[in-house]
């Protein structure tokens, strides 16, 4: 379909300009049609002269045979073309040519439509996979020639699994257990940021039951000796329990962690009491604080800052499609510089605050969430707006997961970050 518009984009464009002369037959038609013609024939008139016949028999036989028995024109009158002054006809005028250049170019832009790079995103529908939405929604990958298909996950392992199998091409997400295992065996390259835990930007929250709190658990400091909620071992929330117990010097295994699968089994865990506490999002801690439910004790940016997640792609795009890749990254931080403009904001106290130009964002974040503008506010992330990351605590996070024996010791984050698409990454390893 794109060969043939491309070919009637080239008709429109020869037409008025008299070159209709060349869309006589090459032997090989001629003979099919039953009409004696030289290959060695060429077009007359003064421009024309010198154009072999074969040039452009394609574009004509795209439209329909012309009739090739006798002079130049009556296969033009056959045709039913004009003649022009370059092949000595009448005098070219506006009229002649402005109608067919304006279609002419309407057929190169739904050929170069039809010509854009699909891809496919995988990703979660949290507020940390924002600049996906709002790269779609403002047209930032078809701008970059992308078209771009978002597909939407429960958790994060099948979003890697689903870009190392290679059923999508690009993926967001938290960095796991499962995650770095797949990277360690060459399938994923990381690319970018998604979020983290910025100093000064509430996101994931501690929170203790009425009773621990009620028996001393007032700070995320006192969590050793205690049981702490995660959705699964070697989850995000595995690595932010590991990151607090280096940080205090004691081993991981004096906080019990307790797997509970999602997050409402870990919010009615410590609802009830059944933990002492839990790592949770900001937004479902504090509504459980307000009610009166559970106690919000700390915040995991004031005490272990780090990378959450990571925007990737398999190593097989990185190989054999880079310009694909670059171009996605292009359209990453258009979305990802929106999100900053608007939603990073902190005032002069350095509280952070949401204005009236947050709320176009915000409604197409909550188009692909379908959270309330108060949770969105609530629960939304630190998002770099170049997308780098902080690869020093990648590193720090796989070494973290070596020693809990979630990761293989083989696997090598200098093998899978690939930095080159990104410029300023922080915290390299020297």
């Amino acid at each position: 379909m794109l060969f043939i518009l491309l070919l009637l984009t080239l008709r429109l464009l020869l037409r008025p300009l008299g070159v209709d002369a060349l869309l006589l037959a090459a032997r090989h038609r001629a003979k099919s049609w039953g009409t004696p013609l030289a290959l060695r024939r060429r077009v007359g008139g003064s421009r024309g002269a010198g154009l072999p016949v074969p040039w452009i028999e394609v574009v004509r036989t795209a439209i329909g045979p012309p009739r090739v028995e006798g002079r130049l024109e009556v296969a033009r009158a056959a045709a039913r073309l004009p003649a022009t002054s370059w092949s000595g006809g009448s005098p070219l005028s506006p009229r002649r040519w402005i109608a067919p250049f304006a279609l002419a170019l309407s057929l190169l832009g739904l050929a170069a439509a039809q010509a854009a790079e699909k891809v496919k995103i995988a990703a979660l529908t949290l507020v940390s996979s924002a600049p996906l939405f709002i790269a779609q929604e403002r047209g930032y990958y078809a701008a970059e020639g992308l078209e771009a298909e978002l597909v939407f996950f429960r958790a994060a392992q099948p979003v890697a699994v689903a870009v190392a199998s290679g059923d999508a091409d690009f993926g967001v997400t938290a960095f796991t257990a499962g995650f770095f295992n797949l990277a360690g065996q060459g399938a994923l390259k990381v690319i970018g940021a998604q979020s983290r835990e910025e100093p000064g930007f509430d996101f994931s929250a501690y929170l203790a039951s009425n009773a621990a709190f009620a028996a001393g658990l007032t700070a995320p400091e006192k969590l050793p000796g205690k049981s702490l909620a995660v959705t699964q071992h070697g989850s995000s929330f595995h690595i932010m329990a590991g990151l607090l117990a280096r940080k205090l010097g004691v081993p991981l295994g004096s906080i019990r962690l307790v797997p509970l699968e999602s997050l409402p089994n870990m919010q009615a865990a410590v609802k009830t009491g059944q933990v002492d506490a839990a790592i949770l999002p900001g937004h479902i801690a504090t509504a459980l604080d307000k009610a009166g439910e559970a106690k919000l004790i700390g915040w995991v940016h004031e005490r272990t800052p780090y990378a959450l997640g990571g925007l990737f792609t398999s190593t097989r795009n990185v190989e054999q499609r880079r310009p694909v890749v670059e171009a996605f990254v292009r359209a990453y931080q258009k979305g990802a510089r929106d999100y900053h403009a608007v939603m990073n904001k902190r005032d002069a106290q350095g509280r952070r605050i949401f204005e009236a130009d947050a709320e176009p964002v915000i409604a197409i974040i909550a188009k692909y969430t379908q959270a309330t503008p108060e949770a969105i506010k609530a629960g939304a992330p630190y998002i770099d707006p170049e997308g780098r990351l902080d690869v020093g605590n990648v590193y720090e996070q796989v070494a973290l997961l070596k020693e809990e024996k979630l990761v293989d010791a083989s696997v090598d984050p200098a093998r899978f970050v690939d930095t080159s698409f990104v410029a300023g990454h922080f915290n390299l390893p020297r």
